[in-house]
């Protein structure tokens, strides 16, 4: 399968989710992307944290690249970002925060 056919299975599943979500008035997800990098480390510590502080939210995780993560942000299709941020930002749309 193609790299171009999986991101549109993404996308309609996404979608698929988003529809049944506001059908089930279901609104406690968060998105995150992360690069793959991270991934290992980051979502196991997420879940846990999630789960014990606040369980009714249901996270979703996305991995790509650092130009389509920006791209994803611009568009509110994440709400947070965890990886190196390389591009500009002139105009102060992002709020970044070093992890380490």
């Amino acid at each position: 399968m193609s790299e171009k056919a999986r991101e549109m299975l993404a996308i309609k599943a996404d979608f698929d989710e988003q529809i049944r979500d506001i059908m089930l008035n279901y609104s406690n997800r968060l998105r995150f992307g992360i690069q793959a990098i991270y991934a290992p480390h980051l979502i196991p510590e997420l879940i846990d944290w999630l789960d014990r502080e606040h369980p009714s939210v249901r996270p979703v995780f996305w991995e790509r690249r650092e130009a389509e993560m920006k791209q994803m942000l611009i568009k509110n299709q994440i709400s947070f970002f965890f990886g190196n941020l390389l591009f500009q930002d002139p105009a102060n749309q992002f709020a970044c925060q070093p992890l380490l």
